[in-house]
C-alpha cells in the first residue's frame, strides 16, 4: 500500500528504535501533529525503501521514573498496533508523550498515534476516516 508514493509498513517487524540526540534534533524540522495524549513529529529521511523508525520522549514534567516507564510502554504497544498501514517507509518519527498519556484509554492513544500519522503524511488534505 502506498501514501502519497510512499511505501506504508506492512508490519511492525520494519520499525527500529531511535535512541542518538541527533537524530531527534533533526526530527524537529520535520512535520508535527499535536494531539491530547501525544505530539507525532515526523521527517522523511533519504533512504525511502529503509524501514521506519521512531523514538520516545517522556520528560520528568510527567513524572518519576516509575510513571516515565509506564508511558513509554503504553506508547510502544500503541506504536505496534498503529504502525501498520499508517507509518511509512524511510521516515523518522519521534512521540513526545503528553501527561494525559497516563490515564487515559488505551484506544484513546492508539486512535490519536493514527489520526497524527494520517495529519503527517496528509498534504494539506484531510484524511480519510478509519
Amino acid at each position: 500500500m502506498t501514501v502519497n508514493g510512499f511505501k506504508t509498513a506492512t508490519d511492525f517487524g520494519c520499525v527500529t528504535v531511535i535512541r542518538a540526540r541527533t537524530d531527534f534534533i533533526a526530527l524537529r524540522n520535520g512535520r508535527r501533529w499535536s494531539t491530547s495524549t501525544l505530539i507525532l513529529q515526523s521527517l522523511t529521511r533519504a533512504d525511502l525503501d529503509s524501514n521506519c523508525r521512531v523514538g520516545y520522549t517522556v520528560t520528568k514534567k510527567v513524572g518519576n521514573a516509575i510513571v516515565r516507564n509506564r508511558i513509554k510502554r503504553r506508547l510502544r504497544e500503541a506504536v505496534r498496533q498503529s504502525f501498520p498501514g499508517h507509518a511509512l517507509l524511510g521516515h523518522d518519527y519521534a512521540l513526545i508523550a503528553k501527561q494525559r498519556a497516563l490515564n487515559a484509554d488505551f484506544s484513546k492513544i492508539v486512535q490519536d498515534l493514527k489520526t497524527a500519522l494520517d495529519r503527517v503524511h496528509s498534504n494539506g488534505q484531510k484524511p480519510a476516516k478509519h
